[in-house]
């Protein structure tokens, strides 16, 4: 029992200063903390432009897919588009 009063308290003592550090943080030292690590590691404002680069594009792809999709028949079957072959046919080729 005397174990785990010792073993408690040694804990309590022990996280004390993780709480207060955290405490501590302000935003003016965050920013400081992240100024810093970019210094230090410039490569990071790149791979966060890559990634916004590649969320972008998968949902202009999306958009596009959207679009395409919503708007086929209006594609395939536009009665002023000139259509060369079998007007009928199962194959169909729209060019942009």
């Amino acid at each position: 029992m005397r174990s785990i009063k010792i073993a408690a308290i040694s804990l309590g003592l022990a996280l004390g200063p993780i709480q207060s550090t955290a405490q501590d943080l302000t935003d003016e030292r965050i920013k400081e903390l992240a100024l810093q690590a970019i210094r230090e590691n410039p490569q990071i404002i790149m791979e966060a432009v890559q990634l916004l680069e590649a969320e972008q594009a998968a949902a202009q792809a999306g958009a596009v897919a959207d679009v395409l999709e919503n708007e086929r028949d209006l594609l395939e079957r536009d009665p002023n588009a000139p259509v060369l072959g079998n007007p009928d046919g199962d194959v169909t080729v729209v060019e942009f």
